[in-house]
């Protein structure tokens, strides 16, 4: 009886993993800050620079890349008003860097 629960622990012990990687995943992705600025840059890969000029963090300010995330379909130029939403985390670089949750126009 004993061969029969080890023979399943490795599916198990991989269901119970696949379950907390998923979890984690998707803790990121809740929107914890935000802030308002104005693009500067946009480049082909992706991402914008912004100009913040409203932020709900103090520690953030100035100029910030935004990786816009996967899905989106609008189009940003620079000169465009937008506000961003993100998990909070930054990745230190100079200029700062975070992934966007959320990116929207503001007109």
């Amino acid at each position: 009886m004993s061969t029969v629960k080890l023979k399943h622990f490795p599916f198990l012990l991989m269901i119970i993993s696949a379950s907390f990687v998923l979890f984690a995943c998707n803790a990121d992705s809740k929107v914890k800050e935000t802030f308002t600025g104005t693009i500067e840059t946009v480049n082909e890969y992706g991402g914008m620079r912004v100009n913040i000029e409203e932020a709900t963090e103090k520690k953030l300010g100035g100029l910030v890349d935004v990786g816009i995330p996967d899905g989106t379909t609008e189009k940003f130029n620079v000169g465009d008003k937008v506000t961003v939403g993100y998990n909070g985390m930054t990745f230190e670089r100079a200029p700062v860097m975070v992934q966007a949750i959320t990116l929207e126009k503001i007109d």
